[in-house]
């Protein structure tokens, strides 16, 4: 008999479950055990969660799931949803827990996002009612092998070598001008800097000409991949070049010196996420990435009668 287990305000009674089910889940996508966050810990005890529930046979944990809300917004998000092999049952009643706290809470919409290679959760999400609305391709650099690389015609510094953070983030926003959603704080910059190893600031690179930032790449070493000698990958974000100075081997030469960075620590797989056809995957394919898996969000309305 499963039994069913919900935590509220004190998430410490899911933390051991968590790791647990999850590393079993995600065998196939190990890279989902570096994306999102470090443990249990580091997500249930975000200001924005507001449920974990956990299914049991006996003392053995199958199911977990957990709902967080969207800060300004009228959806929900489920932060987390895996199920050991054989235990769909448990993943379905999981599922229902956190629709229905969705309904209790108001929301209008309810989303989640999941790796397309996992067919058991993409079927359960499925007939359950969810659609795909979105989704980019995960890609992944290993970084053993040595690529020869030409002295640049601009230089390359980093927020550990007297770069400040506000030109760091002047550089992004001319970057991505046309795109709102990949402009970057300086306020979560600072934040995430202050995180220590996770987003060491010699690995937050500026292509720099002239004494301008022409070109910037955020890195951060993954939080779930936490070797007894340190991180073991790393992520790529915010990689843009100023409209001026593109085409130009920018972006190429950063992530060049980035890969010579991270291997001098040891670190040899290198993932970011873009999109699936088109956009920047050809210049992503020809620094030597390749597409590892689809992340993919899906979505439920929860107006009414949409049950």
């Amino acid at each position: 008999m499963t039994l069913i287990e919900t935590c509220e305000d004190d998430f410490t009674p899911c933390l051991d479950s968590w790791d647990q089910v999850r590393k079993e889940f995600y065998a196939d996508a190990p890279w989902m055990l570096s994306c999102t966050y470090k443990n249990a810990m580091d997500l249930l005890q975000r200001e924005t969660s507001t449920l974990a529930v956990i299914a049991r046979d006996g003392e053995r944990p199958v199911c977990i799931g957990s709902l967080e809300r969207i800060p300004s917004s009228a959806v929900m998000k489920i932060s987390e949803l895996a199920f050991l092999k054989d235990e769909e049952d448990a993943g379905r009643e999981v599922l229902e827990r956190l629709i229905e706290r969705a309904h209790d809470l108001k929301a209008a919409t309810l989303s989640v996002w999941i790796p397309e290679s996992n067919e058991r959760l993409r079927a359960l999400l499925q007939e359950r009612g969810l659609e795909k609305s979105m989704e980019e391709g995960v890609f992944h650099l290993y970084l053993a092998s040595s690529a020869t690389q030409e002295t640049p015609w601009f230089t390359i510094s980093s927020l550990a070598e007297g770069f400040s953070i506000e030109e760091f983030v002047t550089a992004n926003r001319t970057a991505f001008a046309e795109d709102e959603s990949r402009l970057l704080e300086e306020a979560e910059v600072r934040e995430w800097i202050g995180q220590g190893e996770r987003f060491d600031p010699e690995l937050q690179l500026v292509a720099v000409h002239g004494g301008d930032a022409i070109g910037t790449v955020l890195c951060e070493l993954s939080p779930n991949s936490i070797r007894e000698d340190g991180p073991s990958d790393a992520w790529v974000y915010g990689l843009g070049v100023v409209p001026a100075h593109r085409r130009r081997g920018v972006a190429r030469t950063l992530i060049e010196e980035l890969k010579r960075r991270l291997k001098k620590r040891n670190i040899l797989d290198l993932y970011l996420l873009s999109d699936v056809e088109g956009g920047a995957r050809p210049f992503y394919e020809s620094a030597g990435f390749t597409m590892a898996d689809v992340y993919a969000e899906y979505s439920f309305s929860l107006e009414p009668g949409n049950d």
